[in-house]
């Protein structure tokens, strides 16, 4: 699953108020709650990634106990989306969320005020990659994502198209890849490494920026692939 676009979407807006009337933000390593009247953002992290993680912490929360896979799949994918920069202040405000329980309804609606229908489509797919994650995803963590997709306005119809195309792209991942689903794992292992090496954009310096950035996409829906088929395989 691609999430540049609507990343690129996102990052540059500022929501108006922060979840539940709290501001997050982070001075000398302290959280600071200000009134809902105020709109800012935290120090480097925008309200959009925010109210993100906010939603992120939901659905972690939908069941009881928070994994390590799950931790680490929204450090890796926000360290893979942004760099490291940063990366343990999102961190502690994500581990804030789960500490202290905020307005989800309000962190939707402000998403869906100032992000356009791909994006909230894109986030919809974030939701699931993380519930599914750690195991299948289990029936209270599909009530919860459908429940913040009402808020987001997205209707029954769009959540199950939704549902349906992950359905879809989980039988591609081995084309993706290029190999068989009886194929070993120790074999997709050594065909990921060459194709990991063919595309990455360190690996191609002599390609215009423009097609770096297509290699970056690429890469990124290799790695998504082998990730999927690995937790098949095991």
């Amino acid at each position: 699953m691609f999430y540049e676009k609507w990343f690129g979407a996102g990052i540059g807006f500022m929501v108006t108020g922060s979840p539940a009337g709290a501001l997050m933000g982070y001075g000398a390593g302290k959280l600071l709650e200000q009134n809902d009247a105020q709109s800012k953002s935290t120090l480097s992290t925008s309200d959009f990634e925010v109210n993100v993680l906010l939603l992120a912490a939901e659905v972690i929360r939908a069941e009881k106990g928070v994994t390590f896979k799950e931790l680490d799949f929204i450090r890796n994918f926000w360290k893979t989306q942004f760099g490291e920069e940063n990366l343990d202040e999102k961190t502690n405000i994500l581990h804030h969320f789960l500490q202290k329980k905020y307005d989800a309804k309000k962190a939707c609606i402000d998403l869906h005020r100032v992000c356009t229908t791909n994006t909230i489509h894109q986030i919809m797919h974030f939701l699931f990659d993380l519930a599914e994650c750690d195991k299948s995803v289990s029936e209270k963590e599909r009530k919860c994502i459908f429940v913040l997709g009402c808020w987001m306005n997205v209707n029954d119809v769009t959540f199950l198209k939704i549902e349906a195309d992950r359905l879809k792209s989980d039988t591609s991942h081995y084309t993706v890849l290029g190999v068989k689903e009886t194929d070993t794992i120790e074999m997709i292992r050594t065909h990921y490494r060459k194709l990991i090496l063919q595309f990455h954009p360190d690996k191609n310096q002599h390609l215009t920026e423009a097609e770096r950035k297509k290699l970056e996409a690429k890469v990124l829906q290799i790695r998504e692939a082998y990730e999927k088929i690995k937790k098949e395989k095991h």
